[in-house]
């Protein structure tokens, strides 16, 4: 089965039931990330693999089907849209069918789990907090920026959050020293590779 790349340009229909903010907010962070995850997160030999290897574990049947393997392979590196439409197609006549729906949200957690990965190469002292990194869910930007701030220290993230009340975003830096970043430093590194979380994407999109 051949795959050609192609873009993701073109325009998409969004649909969801009245009433659905959340729901609509999700899907336009979808289309509008979609691009820059390409770009920024899986368009290299790295980035690529751990998608695949997420894949294959997400969906088993294509780990035991060496057809389905191998089509998996042959997808040109960050083509997302033939990806997507690979499993859409391919898995529909398995017995573990999946939706478009499910396959955005499936991108969503990859996208976020990547830019972690990627802080964790930048910052090196952030790999041994992985585990309590990879439990920050999507979107939560804020609460990835006081992880990183904190260099994955619990106890400072906690006291940050803490006095976010008092000071708002007038901290910028938690340790002095050379390795430790500031919070706009983290905030142009998430949105540069994962973008903006849903509620400020969607109300970029509601002003344009």
């Amino acid at each position: 089965m051949g795959y050609s790349r192609g873009g993701l340009t073109k325009k998409t229909k969004l649909e969801v039931g009245r009433g659905k903010t959340l729901e609509l907010a999700d899907k336009i962070q979808a289309v509008r990330s979609a691009s820059q995850w390409q770009k920024e997160l899986f368009n290299t030999p790295e980035g690529w693999k751990h998608l695949k290897e997420a894949a294959r574990k997400y969906w088993a049947v294509l780990e035991n089907d060496q057809r389905l393997k191998d089509d998996l392979e042959d997808i040109p590196m960050g083509d997302m849209d033939a990806l997507s439409r690979f499993l859409l197609e391919s898995l529909a006549y398995t017995t573990n069918p999946t939706t478009q729906k499910t396959i955005q949200s499936w991108i969503k957690i990859q996208a976020w789990s990547e830019t972690m990965s990627l802080a964790r190469e930048k910052w090196k002292f952030l790999e041994p907090a992985k585990e309590d990194m990879e439990r920050i869910a999507p979107d939560n930007v804020d609460q990835l920026t006081t992880f990183i701030l904190s260099k994955g220290l619990v106890i400072g993230q906690a006291t940050l959050s803490l006095l976010h009340p008092l000071v708002g975003d007038n901290i910028d830096r938690v340790f002095t020293d050379k390795d430790s970043p500031t919070a706009t430093e983290v905030h142009e590194f998430i949105e540069k590779r994962y973008g903006a979380p849903v509620q400020k994407s969607s109300s970029a999109s509601m002003i344009a």
